[in-house]
């Protein structure tokens, strides 16, 4: 059995630092709290699909929340800083420790999806078992959730980031490096008012 790895990317719910255009509309307190509570909400339906003998890794931002990441999201996990200066640098970084420490299938999921149900975890681990590369695409053009069982860095460099073509670009690296992959159900990032106003009733269930 390979050996298996979550990694939950997070940032500590501070107010003018998560959900900024979402607070625009609603305010950075309302923006945090939801943001705070759909984490919650999201590491616990990730662990009821993720397999058995899967490490879970909190990987979180900034470094000096730390005990307050521990707190907030507490449980048999392993706790690990972002590193690097963009998204692509970190993916890039979370993925080379991983392997580099003997994990062989490794998923990467963010914290701010909609309408994630435990089984899509259950099925991005199991395409790694046929395919090099699993992708979770989110409905603005970028993915929630990527799986890797080779180490390939290349795919989180040169990508256009906060753009509606990440996953267009990931899958260009994809192609040109001859490699498989997959992809599961599209989902919805929470980050306008119409994001919220779509999904209130998951919203209002969590809070």
């Amino acid at each position: 059995m390979p050996k298996r790895e979550l990694i939950y990317f997070v940032k500590h719910p501070t107010p003018g630092k998560v959900k900024t255009r979402l607070a625009k509309s609603i305010g950075e307190e309302k923006a945090t709290e939801i943001y705070n509570r759909l984490a919650k909400h999201l590491m616990k339906k990730i662990l009821e699909g993720v397999p058995s003998e899967t490490q879970v890794t909190i990987c979180f931002d900034p470094p000096e929340k730390e005990a307050e990441i521990r707190q907030w999201l507490s449980g048999p996990f392993q706790y690990r800083v972002q590193k690097g200066d963009g998204l692509g640098d970190r993916l890039e970084h979370a993925f080379i420790e991983s392997f580099q420490k003997g994990s062989e299938h490794v998923v990467v999921m963010g914290s701010d999806i909609l309408g994630f149900r435990p089984e899509l975890m259950q099925k991005a681990f199991l395409s790694l078992e046929q395919t090099d590369v699993v992708i979770g695409p989110s409905e603005d053009g970028g993915y929630y959730l990527i799986g890797l069982s080779i180490d390939e860095t290349a795919l989180f460099r040169e990508i256009p980031w906060s753009t509606d073509n990440v996953l267009r670009a990931t899958q260009s690296v994809i192609q040109k490096k001859g490699l498989r992959s997959l992809l599961i159900d599209s989902l919805e990032d929470l980050d306008e008012i119409e994001s919220l106003e779509r999904n209130r009733d998951e919203i209002e269930s969590i809070l």
